[in-house]
């Protein structure tokens, strides 16, 4: 017997030495992995709360999470055709985006690793599996610091359409010696009232008003079917009356209803309602450098329209396309 019980202790010893020596470092990392795994294994992540916002979390160093729903029915909206952004104000005012996602099939989402000490403006979109379209969610000045939104609540748009909204249109190029080639992204603004003086606008941006005549452009993600990333190389998208320049189509796919905001303050959110049809909506295009060195080429950088092609104002309603005015970039080189 004592023969044998060596034996057993000098094939364990050897495999302990074949693990140690053919794979430096993995016993190490097994004594701490395997804990942890089997933790996960058990421990599933904490629900998301489906009421008011909850304070900063100590289990994070910083993000920000929560669940994207149906107002009516609260269930969770998963998909693809479902953007979460948090945005924050680039050197013109205009919210743009730092990052986004889509949210998994229970609705849920998350950031984390965002920059300690700062604020977020979050804009939620979504198309559900059914080809349902919602009117956007904003909720400004979420802080990085480990926060739990709970339950996000996005309205069904309203109407006799279900889908979603679509602005076209064409930008061009030139210079005083000929035409440009440039790369250009567009997006779109729209504006709505808020509770107590505050109104939002969105960056498809949309623009907020915050206190008397200040306001901030959020950027709205578009939706499946956007091409608002284009490059102005030929004449090819121009009209007749389009001389001397380079052109590009765009279209943006947009909510046709105007967002509901929310205000974070105190670990809670107010929401005001939206705004009632149409969506009033202006465009904005930023032109670089056609190879994404991402330095501008044209002067002004950016140009923006909000009027349609009849000179109106540029309003949707669900399901609509509304076609507007040309985007001209004149100083370019």
């Amino acid at each position: 017997m004592s023969n044998f019980s060596s034996e057993v202790s000098r094939r364990q010893r050897l495999r302990f030495w074949r693990v140690v020596v053919i794979v430096p470092g993995v016993f190490l990392i097994l004594g701490v992995v395997r804990p942890l795994s089997a933790k996960l294994a058990h421990d599933p992540p904490a629900p998301v709360q489906s009421s008011a916002a909850n304070p900063a979390d100590s289990s994070m160093n910083s993000g920000i999470s929560g669940q994207i729903v149906d107002s009516a029915t609260g269930s969770p909206i998963s998909g693809d055709q479902v953007i979460v952004a948090l945005e924050q104000p680039d050197g013109t005012g205009t919210d743009t985006v730092f990052t986004q996602t889509s949210p998994n099939a229970a609705g849920n989402f998350s950031f984390s690793l965002l920059p300690l000490n700062t604020t977020f403006d979050l804009v939620a979109v979504a198309i559900n599996g059914s080809g349902v379209t919602y009117d956007a969610t904003v909720i400004l000045g979420i802080p990085s610091s480990g926060i739990r939104l709970g339950a996000i609540p996005l309205i069904e748009e309203a109407g006799a359409s279900s889908g979603p909204a679509r602005i076209v249109g064409t930008v061009t190029a030139g210079s005083a010696s000929g035409p440009s080639t440039v790369r250009v992204t567009i997006s779109a603004i729209q504006t709505i009232g808020l509770r107590g003086g505050l109104s939002v606008t969105a960056d498809v941006p949309q623009t907020v008003t915050i206190t008397g005549s200040d306001q901030r452009p959020i950027t709205i993600p578009g939706g499946r079917g956007t091409s608002a990333n284009i490059f102005l190389r030929s004449a090819s998208d121009c009209s007749a009356s389009m001389a001397n320049v380079n052109c590009g189509k765009y279209v943006i796919v947009v909510p046709g209803g105007n967002p509901s905001v929310g205000f974070f303050s105190a670990g809670k959110i107010s929401y005001q309602q939206p705004s009632a049809a149409p969506a009033v909506y202006s465009v904005r295009a930023n032109a670089f450098v056609p190879h994404g060195s991402g330095g501008s080429v044209c002067l002004p950088s950016f140009q923006s329209v909000n009027a349609d092609a009849q000179g109106g104002p540029l309003k949707l309603s669900p399901g609509e396309t509304a076609t507007a005015q040309p985007i001209s970039f004149s100083g370019c080189w």
